[in-house]
């Protein structure tokens, strides 16, 4: 089969659903450069943490929070996202940690949870002296 400019050709299956969806326009407007959807959701996350972390330095060197806010966001959000642990895309790492905490750790074999029972144990000590 010819490689024409249509043509993709893909080495694994994780980068066959690797799909990174971009945001182009905005209604009738054309944006400059398209965005990354995982990046505005990062964005929008890191919002209200660097308004935090940003007051305070604001105040210590006399700048308006929100431009350092803003500011902070942006590199946060950026350093985020070069961060690749273990292959996978920011979002899907961080649902996989949170459920790592949430679902229960013992399971069968069988796949099923297996939920600890409290029982009663007997206790029986021999007077040896």
């Amino acid at each position: 089969m010819p490689k024409t400019e249509e043509t993709r050709v893909f080495s694994s299956y994780r980068s066959l659903f690797n799909i990174k969806y971009k945001i182009y326009n905005l209604g009738d407007w054309t944006l400059p450069f398209p965005i990354p959807l995982d990046a505005l959701i990062v964005f929008a996350a890191l919002i209200i943490p660097a308004g935090i972390v940003g007051r305070p330095i604001a105040a210590l060197f006399g700048l308006p929070t929100m431009v350092l806010a803003l500011a902070l966001d942006v590199a946060l959000t950026y350093l985020c996202l070069q961060w690749d642990p273990q292959g996978k895309m920011l979002p899907v790492f961080l649902a996989e940690v949170l459920a790592f905490f949430v679902r229960p750790k013992k399971r069968s074999f069988g796949g099923g949870v297996l939920w600890l029972k409290r029982e009663r144990v007997r206790w029986e000590m021999v007077d040896i002296g």
